[in-house]
């Protein structure tokens, strides 16, 4: 697979599950995008998703939940992750770390009705910021499409977006994600062929490019 050679060029490795669970692998080219209605967008949320990023990978923004006009999870050009406006500009948090590393990790960022965002990186509470935030009708996952036409480079899992701020102080990283009462949507990432993907709360159906690839993953043998 393209991924893993690449990875394996940079003096890293991406290591999978048995077979059993899968995951979407990116290759610093593809994109997988899911269209949402005005029902997704709360006054409070939570963003989260399991991630396992190329070790020493090439400088670039490696994004890995681009919400329209509103909201970028990601790991900038100078090394830090970031939660907030896609603007880098203006409001977000930051975390002086990366997660391009070759590791898994958990990532979530929340937002409270008053604009106030939080971000947490294997359940640690990293810091906070005011975010303006209006919503959009796209949610992209591992790409950050338009002018920048960045991609990310590793695999994304279990993709969660909940109706509330699901997480004030540390927590422990959940290893599997479910479809509580407090979810919005729930992408597991398990169909594990074709080029689409369902979440297991509402139907939201999303779609990848072509260089987008099902690996098999369990981000709990990591």
């Amino acid at each position: 697979m393209l991924i893993s050679l690449l990875l394996a060029c940079q003096g890293g490795s991406v290591s999978f599950g048995d077979g059993e669970q899968w995951a979407l692998s990116f290759d610093g080219v593809g994109c997988a995008s899911v269209p949402l209605d005005a029902q997704a967008w709360t006054s409070e949320l939570t963003i989260e998703a399991t991630v396992q990023g190329a070790q020493d990978p090439t400088f670039a923004t490696y994004p890995v939940l681009h919400w329209g006009d509103s909201l970028l999870l990601a790991e900038l050009d100078d090394g830090r992750t970031w939660f907030g406006n896609p603007d880098t500009s203006t409001g977000g948090v930051i975390d002086v770390n990366g997660f391009m590393d070759g590791g898994v990790h958990h990532l979530a960022g929340t937002r409270d009705a008053d604009g106030r965002a939080n971000l947490f990186v294997d359940g640690t509470k990293i810091g906070f910021a005011d975010v303006d935030a209006a919503g959009g009708d796209t949610l992209e996952i591992g790409c950050w499409s338009g002018d920048q036409d960045w991609s990310f480079q590793g695999v994304i899992d279990n993709v969660r977006i909940s109706p509330t701020v699901r997480y004030t102080e540390d927590f422990d990283p959940p290893t599997t994600m479910e479809a509580d009462l407090d979810t919005t949507a729930v992408w597991l990432m398990n169909e594990g062929e074709g080029l689409s993907f369902t979440d297991d709360a509402r139907g939201y159906a999303g779609s990848m490019t072509e260089s987008v690839e099902w690996v098999p993953f369990d981000a709990s043998e990591e």
